[in-house]
């Protein structure tokens, strides 16, 4: 996913992201493995943004704060 001219997000399945590290990858059922926090110019973006991770087979962790 093109974030934009600097920053590429890739979402890979388990299987794939294994051949990346030799570490334990984490139960996300019972750790986070990370968070990550973007700063886009527009609500519209965002939108774009989090709806192309869920049409990749992204979950949300919990419901969605507005700040």
């Amino acid at each position: 996913m093109v974030i934009s001219d600097s920053i590429f997000v890739m979402l890979l399945v388990e299987g794939y992201f294994r051949t990346f590290t030799n570490k334990e990858i984490s139960d996300t059922s019972k750790s986070t493995e990370f968070i990550l926090a973007l700063s886009p110019d527009s609500r519209e973006q965002v939108d774009e943004i989090v709806n192309r991770a869920f049409a990749a087979g992204g979950q949300a962790s919990r419901c969605p704060t507005v700040r």
